[in-house]
């Protein structure tokens, strides 16, 4: 089977759900024996779309990746003109949305047409994440083996009547999580298309060494944690806000916030930034931490959350988030809260009662391990892309 992935952006060293997620599945395909490459940009930051690595072919742990130039970076006044637009999604004209969706990005028509060119010998074209330009622009010329990761969320721009046209295109669907493949439904209503709901996988390490991290770091004995992408759309605003107003209270823990930072974060005590993490260094600071905080209001799976529970760290969630409370109900891994007070009173409770807390961690540590584990998600997704990508033939 000859596979290929389209997605954005793509690398071991680019933070982001949707790009990890995609280069997981890429590179376990490839062990599993399946061809597979990769048509991404030559941009590593999607504010900008700046040209940052050099166009062509490369090879990334046996997958082949094409990178291709993007024709202009993101637009100076996307930012003005995404408010007016998705302020009121089904309001807007269809001319507006579209130069919407060209501000936002990125447009690489050379990766376009030689997509155009390689579909007709490929066995499936897997598009990542339903908003990005690549996607858009690029299913049209892909669609007779097209399937897609939509890596949904209810946000305002999956409300865009431009996405009705996109989502009739592809053959089948791949999801995340239950709250995914629901909400593409009522969205769209793709139910008579092929469709399985993966997941993704987690096998972390044998061994931790917690305490080493933190001394590398110069760490406090007792942290939460908050890992992923340091963004305003990820619910960092608010978790600060509630963190630094908690650390006033009640002192005694520090908050780490670790990722890709993308916005500045208010010099807040009790809240430490301490930027991107590499794999270990992330699996001994998850392993050491007494709570992760999944601040977000708006993913499509939240890999982080299940890489704290693989290693039972109890989870902290916000509850306006459908996905992450699924799996705090579905594995009695977590808590979750809607305003200051519950957020108070979650944390006060995983910090204090450590029977609750450790509880919790085992709880969310089975359910990942029964439900997660690398070799039968694999087993799920390559039989539902051989049997999708039998009926084309």
């Amino acid at each position: 089977m000859k596979v290929a992935y389209v997605i954005h952006r793509y690398g071991p060293d680019i933070w982001g759900g949707a790009e990890a997620y995609c280069r997981a599945f890429a590179t376990r395909l490839v062990l599993l024996g399946v061809d597979v490459d990769v048509y991404t940009t030559c941009a590593t930051d999607y504010k900008t779309w700046r040209d940052v690595l050099p166009p062509g072919v490369s090879t990334d742990e046996g997958v082949t990746v094409r990178r291709f130039r993007v024709a202009e970076e993101r637009a100076a006044d996307f930012d003005e003109i995404s408010p007016i637009v998705l302020s009121a999604p089904r309001r807007a004209t269809r001319e507006l949305q579209e130069a919407w969706m060209r501000k936002q990005g990125p447009l690489c028509p050379e990766l376009v047409e030689a997509l155009a060119a390689a579909a007709p010998c490929l066995d499936l074209v897997i598009f990542v994440t339903y908003l990005y330009g690549t996607t858009y622009f690029g299913l049209p010329v892909a669609t007779s083996r097209a399937l897609l990761h939509p890596t949904a969320h209810d946000e305002p721009p999956i409300h865009l009547p431009i996405f009705d046209e996109m989502f009739r295109l592809p053959r089948g669907f791949c999801f995340a999580t239950d709250e995914e493949r629901d909400l593409v439904e009522r969205r769209f209503g793709v139910g008579e298309r092929p469709s399985a709901v993966v997941g993704i996988g987690f096998d972390p390490p044998a061994r931790f060494d917690a305490d080493a991290a933190r001394a590398r770091r110069d760490l406090p004995d007792r942290y939460a944690i908050c890992l992923g992408r340091i963004d305003p759309s990820k619910g960092i605003e608010h978790l600060v806000s509630f963190f630094g107003a908690y650390y006033a209270r009640h002192g005694g823990v520090e908050l780490l916030v670790a990722g890709e930072q993308v916005m500045d974060v208010p010099d807040t005590p009790g809240v430490r930034v301490i930027g991107p993490l590499d794999e270990e260094d992330k699996w001994d600071l998850v392993a050491g931490a007494e709570v992760l905080v999944h601040p977000s209001y708006h993913e499509s799976f939240a890999m982080n959350l299940l890489e704290a529970w693989s290693v039972g760290t109890p989870a902290l969630v916000n509850g306006l988030s459908t996905v992450t409370v699924g799996h705090c109900r579905r594995s009695n891994g977590g808590v979750w809260y809607r305003s200051y007070l519950e957020f108070e009173a979650a944390l006060d409770m995983l910090l204090s009662d450590k029977r609750i807390a450790r509880r919790l961690g085992e709880q969310g540590k089975a359910y990942a391990e029964t439900r997660y584990r690398w070799d039968d998600v694999m087993r799920t997704y390559l039989g539902f892309l051989e049997r999708v990508s039998a009926t084309f033939r």
